[in-house]
């Protein structure tokens, strides 16, 4: 790993750590924000980790710095790699398996995916996790100056779950590089809710990048 990716993943550690003391405060609006703002963090990281390992050869300038949902929608796509994996190389009882290049298993990886990483995709795509961090830090007004949202909605749940999100991207930026390769694959070919059009290319990609053995994954 080079130092500009550690850094990235330090910083997404040190919003974490900060998210959970305001948490602990009863500060849940605040905890919230840089909760989020961690995972997204953690998405610039694995942005960085694809362009700079090969796995994207495009500029990724937009990805990186116009907006913020390209860098929250990597999570869906940690959720689905993981799931597809773990049921790829491991049987129901958890015990290691060969991977069997047959249609069956690629169709109960591509299952196990979408129910996995959709959620978290779902949220990114539909502006929720950009509201929920504005939120935070705003009280938002509509066109009639009126108060829309000013954060006090925001309870001990929600930041708790937006924390655990932005561990799990953290440890998703340090992930294996075959759950990276299918990670790319997953974000190239564009957002969940587009799967429907081209379920099979996608499917077919996410085998290509995890459905083999290589000695420098794990």
């Amino acid at each position: 790993m080079d130092e500009v990716f550690i850094a990235i993943v330090l910083n997404a550690q040190r919003l974490m750590l900060d998210a959970k003391l305001l948490a602990e405060r009863g500060s849940f609006q605040s905890a919230v924000s840089l909760a989020i703002l961690s995972l997204e963090e953690s998405g610039k990281a694995c942005i960085v980790r694809w362009k700079r390992s090969g796995l994207i050869t495009r500029d990724v300038s937009k990805d990186l710095y116009v907006g913020h949902v390209p860098k929250q929608r990597i999570l869906g796509a940690y959720h689905f790699v993981k799931a597809a994996y773990e049921v790829v190389f491991f049987d129901q009882d958890g015990n290691p398996v060969e991977p069997q290049e047959d249609d069956e298993t690629i169709e109960r990886a591509a299952k196990a995916g979408h129910e996995s990483g959709g959620r978290m995709t779902f949220y990114a795509e539909s502006g929720a996790l950009d509201f929920m961090k504005m939120a935070g830090f705003y009280v938002d007004l509509n066109d009639k100056l009126e108060v829309m949202s000013k954060g006090g909605d925001i309870q001990a749940g929600d930041a708790a779950r937006h924390i655990r999100d932005a561990q799990l991207g953290i440890e998703m930026a340090r992930a294996s590089p075959r759950i990276h390769r299918g990670m790319a694959a997953v974000y190239e070919l564009g957002a969940h809710h587009k799967i429907r059009r081209r379920s099979r290319e996608l499917h077919e990609a996410v085998w290509a990048a995890i459905g083999h053995t290589n000695l420098d994954d794990e």
